[in-house]
């Protein structure tokens, strides 16, 4: 009998833990996200006060970094937040793995993505070179554009037309499309 009741009282005196725990970390996160808010705000505040986005804009930044810099200081907070409840409800290292895990598969998805087109272009400017379809200081008509080949670079050849417009064009376009060469004397 008394193991039954030592046994009770260990399994009440774990789940009013857990509880306490769970109530620690709402706390925590509700803190936290207050912090984040009010901070966020009053950086905002300061860096218009600063006119950061008048110096931002001087210097050709094209966002608004007092709404960057502010919001930056918001995730911040609430990451910490996030992270500190976790660590009250003894999750840290198990979710944080898993989002690691989940980071890094997204990051090699996006970089299959985005070097995409840039493969297929220096597979384009590689095509070009083998076949010697034009040099620098051709003239060629492609894409809709004509004029005086500039400069090659791997992922895009750079026109310059009549009007004086400096036009690059994707490797990969050029390759895809007809192409009009009329090659420079040199």
């Amino acid at each position: 009998m008394a193991n039954l009741i030592d046994a009770l009282t260990g399994y009440n005196i774990q789940f009013s833990g857990l509880v306490l725990d769970a109530i620690i970390a709402v706390v925590i996160i509700l803190v936290g996200f207050t912090l984040g808010k009010l901070i966020g705000s009053f950086m905002r505040k300061a860096l218009h006060e600063a006119e950061v986005d008048r110096v931002s804009k001087k210097i050709g930044v094209k966002i608004s970094a007092k709404h960057a810099i502010s919001i930056m200081t918001e995730y911040l907070f609430y990451t910490a937040a996030i992270i500190m409840a976790l660590n009250q409800l003894k999750l840290t290292k198990i979710v944080l793995q898993t989002v690691l895990v989940a980071a890094i598969i997204m990051a090699v998805i996006f970089a299959f993505i985005a070097t995409g087109d840039f493969m297929q272009n220096l597979v384009a400017r590689f095509l070009i070179y083998k076949r010697k379809l034009f040099n620098k200081g051709d003239y060629i008509e492609s894409c809709g554009v004509s004029g005086k080949v500039i400069g090659m670079s791997l992922v895009d050849a750079v026109i310059i037309t009549k009007n004086k417009d400096k036009i690059h064009i994707p490797n990969s376009s050029i390759v895809m499309n007809k192409i009009k060469v009329k090659r420079s004397k040199n």
